[in-house]
């Protein structure tokens, strides 16, 4: 930060604000290189340093020189200092993000950086010549490869000038095209993950957020002075190109996905345009996009298409799905087409500019002049239609339409065409016309299984394959016991059981709130309306399973009847979108079921509040005949409840989840309401906050886990094993610090002799007076409630996690390896971790 603030006011320049705010950075760079060089070389030679005085301070302590203790503990926190330098930058580099909440610097982890370090690494790569090595012909040929590829062999190709498009508004246009403020720049640097790969310039966006205050300034002139002429500097726009493999030994070009590393600040204003362009997205884009956009989900597509599989094949109807593969977008994607439709859609010519110029889409300087294209990949297309050979002719005119307008070619070789209940000279004729894959179902689209019978164990036999192949080959060589599953307990492994109906219930959620979606319209054709979902059983025998799994989550076989339907609601506004009678919008229940008997005279029992409510302010009745006098008084009783009701002509109706936060569900929230109650007795006689604090300390995972088993009395003493059975000769029982007792849990690490000394010495020098407690759960409260001072926050649990660890560790050399035990060794020890 120092090095930055001297750095960042001294250099200045002429020339545009963009082109001067990437020199700064090309300048600091190149001073962070070599402050780097030297800081590595002078912490390097720090710890080897304090290394050597540790070794020293050691063989003095052994030979009876006691006054050097805090002297050590001085020398041990400067080294555990450079040390977590270290390992945070080697944090990076391993690309392990779930690194941060496991056990911190282990085998897996390093394995992970070195394994990182070899594949991205190309050695050779076989060409239609043969093979090519050499750092220098590598270069040649993936230059020369991608730059064929980028080429467009037709650039005149034809408009799309009768088709009618969505449009922007007037208002939406004027809203792109503001100028970006400062606080929607920062806004879109803190949206932007710290942790993620930097470009040429070095400079990730944990950079920009630790010095925005320094440098904050300079890029929002930068970007600004952008948003004026819609144009980036050439230096900006240059990127490193990174090739994915698709395949696990990959040996050709063609066999990589490439991607481009851009630099932070063409990031910057990527997403700045993205976030833009995300407030007019869902107007423009067909709704027959399943994804990219908020409030859709990858799964819907996978849903439609399951669903269409089953209606076919239960009526036994006639269709085909044709799986399209399009071949990427930097292989011949027209950029003119890209311009032409952000015309016809209505975006001006500073979106157009900016987003089709040679500014943030269009291409990304290779070092040699290689133009590369950069696109979502949203190419999976699967469309369906009846079987007859017109609709297939239709299909391969509109694809090729397609092709010849924007550029994008099908790969008809690997493509897929699935026909159900098609006779095979059907499936001949369509593999001469489109020369693709002739299949049937089961099929795969966005990984997700189509066609397919849930209830099988075949089905679910891949995954659960995976899991045990990726699994024993964790356990056998870096899985510490924090990482190993359990079926309850604080290491938080959900049932699964429970977690399926949450994310099941996630689905009747969206039901009630996504009526106008493709998916949802489609099962209102398929099944009846999904307004009344709360309301009737639908004809189970004709669902698909997963239709039936929906309805049966919360039926009357469930375990918990009606859990779902108990915790939704209506909040009623303007009361347009709200059945009177038939959803529960007053009450516990819906009003059909609080007054059966008005329901049942009802002459309009499906139509809304609104509708229902009079402009004086009444109520509107419609009956199929007079009212009885005890039908009066039914209906009495349900004005005095409407009395209370107030309608906001602004605010629509919305279903709200009662336990939710401001009322929308979540599956963590189904979660709670579905798990069971836990029991009044517990295990650890601890407090949940205690453990929880517990957890979070910095201890590595494996010591805080077994700490968690020995507050639950759940460690292997000798007491416990013989609890379970496992025969133990009589003098092996017996504790092996004093030999005295049968060893058992508060005798190990706190009634014994040995025990009692290393906790008397380690309270004496946190500078705690008084007896220790009776009990292991005890000393565990009190040791947290005695530590004081600045570090207490960071010190609550770490006496005790490391005095439990090291006693136990100890004992097993004791019994293991036949070592002595040395009481002040184990005091040492659990100094050092407190530091």
């Amino acid at each position: 930060m120092d090095l930055v603030k001297e750095f960042w006011p001294a250099e200045q320049g002429q020339g545009w604000k963009m082109y001067k705010l990437a020199r700064k950075l090309k300048g600091l760079k190149l001073k962070i290189k070599y402050w780097k060089q030297e800081y590595w070389r002078r912490d390097g030679n720090v710890m080897d340093e304090k290394v050597l005085q540790l070794e020293t301070l050691d063989h003095q302590l052994g030979q009876g020189v006691i006054d050097s203790g805090h002297q050590r503990q001085e020398i041990l926190s400067e080294y555990w200092e450079k040390a977590r330098r270290m390992e945070r930058s080697l944090l990076q580099k391993s690309r392990v993000r779930w690194a941060l909440y496991g056990d911190r610097n282990t085998k897996f982890f390093h394995k992970c950086f070195k394994e990182r370090c070899y594949t991205n690494s190309l050695l050779a790569v076989k060409s239609e010549s043969g093979w090519v090595e050499g750092v220098q012909s590598i270069r040649d040929h993936v230059f020369h490869h991608f730059k064929t590829c980028s080429k467009d062999e037709d650039p005149m190709r034809p408009k799309l000038d009768g088709v009618t498009f969505t449009q922007l508004t007037d208002q939406q246009r004027v809203t792109l095209e503001e100028p970006f403020s400062a606080e929607e720049i920062k806004e879109a640097v803190w949206a932007c993950d710290g942790g993620k790969s930097p470009g040429p310039d070095g400079f990730g966006f944990q950079f920009y957020k630790s010095c925005w205050e320094i440098i904050g300034g300079d890029v929002v002139s930068a970007v600004q002075e952008f948003h004026q002429s819609g144009v980036l500097p050439r230096g900006v726009t240059s990127a490193f190109l990174t090739l994915i493999p698709k395949v696990p030994r990959p040996d050709r070009l063609a066999q990589f996905r490439p991607i481009s590393l851009i630099s932070s600040i063409q990031k910057i204003v990527s997403k700045l345009l993205s976030l833009r362009m995300k407030k007019v997205m869902g107007h423009l884009i067909s709704k027959f996009q399943s994804t990219f956009l908020t409030g859709r989900s990858i799964l819907d597509g996978a849903l439609v298409a399951n669903e269409i599989v089953d209606w076919a094949k239960r009526k036994r109807r006639p269709c085909f799905l044709l799986k399209v593969d399009f071949q990427k977008a930097y292989d011949s994607f027209n950029w003119d087409f890209l311009d032409y439709m952000l015309a016809r859609m209505g975006f001006g010519n500073l979106w157009r500019k900016s987003a089709v110029g040679k500014a943030v889409f269009k291409e990304l300087n290779m070092g040699a002049g290689a133009n590369f294209s950069v696109l979502q990949y949203a190419d999976d297309v699967i469309m369906m239609e009846e079987a007859d050979l017109k609709s297939i002719w239709y299909l391969k005119v509109i694809l090729r339409g397609f092709e010849l307008t924007s550029g994008l070619k099908v790969n008809y070789s690997k493509s897929q065409f699935f026909g159900l209940n098609v006779q095979n000279s059907f499936t001949r004729a369509v593999s001469n016309l489109l020369n693709c894959i002739v299949s049937t179902p089961p099929f795969k689209f966005l990984g997700i299984p189509v066609g397919v019978n849930p209830r099988k164990v075949e089905t679910w036999k891949p995954i659960l394959e995976q899991f045990q192949r990726k699994l024993a080959a964790w356990r056998a060589q870096h899985m510490s016991f924090a990482g190993r599953p359990k079926e309850e307990g604080s290491l938080g492994v959900k049932c699964l059981r429970t977690f399926n109906l949450s994310l099941l219930a996630k689905w009747r959620w969206r039901i009630l709130n996504e009526q106008n979606a493709v998916w949802t319209t489609l099962l209102e054709c398929k099944y009846g309306p999904t307004y009344k979902f709360n309301q009737r059983q639908p004809n189970l025998p004709k669902a698909s399973q997963w239709w039936r799994d929906l309805w049966a989550m919360d039926g009357p076989e469930a375990t918990r009847p009606n859990w779902f339907s108990d915790n939704v609601f209506k909040k009623v506004g303007d009361g347009k979108e709200t059945l009177f009678w038939e959803q529960k919008w007053i009450g516990d229940t819906s009003l059909s079921l609080q007054f059966p008997r008005l329901y049942g005279l009802a002459a309009d029992k499906g139509t809304t509040v609104f509708d229902k409510r009079e402009v004086s302010g009444g109520w509107v009745w419609e009956w199929r005949r007079q009212l009885f006098v005890w039908e009066t008084e039914q209906l009495r009783l349900l004005q005095s409840r409407l009395q209370q009701v107030t309608l906001v002509d602004s605010i629509s109706d919305r279903w709200r989840w009662k336990t939710g936060t401001d009322g929308v569900f979540s599956v963590v929230e189904a979660y709670l309401v579905l798990r069971p109650h836990q029991p009044t007795h517990r295990l650890i006689e601890v407090e949940p906050r205690d453990l929880r604090r517990m957890w979070k300390d910095r201890l590595p995972s494996k010591v805080i886990a077994f700490s968690w088993r020995l507050l639950s009395d759940r460690v292997p003493t000798m007491a416990n094993l013989l609890k379970r059975g496992i025969q133990i000769p009589g003098e092996e029982t017996f504790c092996v610090f004093c030999h005295n007792v049968v060893e058992d849990r508060n005798h190990m690490f706190l009634g014994c002799a040995k025990a009692q000394y290393i906790w008397n010495n380690v309270i004496s020098w946190l500078g705690i007076q008084g007896p220790l407690p009776g009990d292991v759960s005890h000393l565990f409260l009190s040791l947290a409630a005695w530590v004081v001072g600045k570090r207490k926050k960071q010190c609550r649990y770490v006496f005790w996690l490391a005095g439990v660890w090291s006693i136990w560790i100890t004992r097993n050399q004791i019994i293991f390896d036949k070592l002595p035990a040395n009481s002040i060794d184990i005091v040492m020890s659990i100094k050092d971790m407190g530091e």
